[in-house]
């Protein structure tokens, strides 16, 4: 179980707070606490939630519209080991299958080149 709901509330980013608890109790108080603090991170300013790393993270997840220049996905779908503009097939997923894509790629690249 998660230690505290602004940790709890990050989940969020992976499937909606409503999904989650859906079939709850809506009495229960954890719940209810659970709902209070995402009504306070979806409506409050980043001043309200900086003085503590927790809740400033957990403000950022639920908030990335406020950090959209400076937010980054951390999908692993979407992270780029190193800045290059080929394309991997889906099974090409470690560091060492892609340096042997890219290798591969770029001998094929060369034998046709000449």
């Amino acid at each position: 179980m998660y230690g505290n709901v602004e940790t709890l509330l990050m989940y969020h980013t992976h499937k909606p707070l409503k999904k989650v608890l859906k079939g709850t109790d809506k009495e229960n108080s954890w719940i209810k606490r659970l709902n209070e603090v995402f009504d306070k991170f979806q409506n409050g300013k980043e001043k309200d939630f900086s003085s503590f790393k927790v809740f400033f993270r957990s403000f950022k997840v639920l908030r990335p519209d406020l950090y959209e220049e400076t937010y980054k996905s951390m999908k692993a779908k979407e992270l780029l080991l190193e800045y290059e503009d080929i394309e991997y097939p889906e099974n090409v997923i470690s560091y060492s299958q892609r340096k042997a894509y890219k290798k591969k790629l770029l001998k094929q690249k060369n034998n046709n080149g000449s």
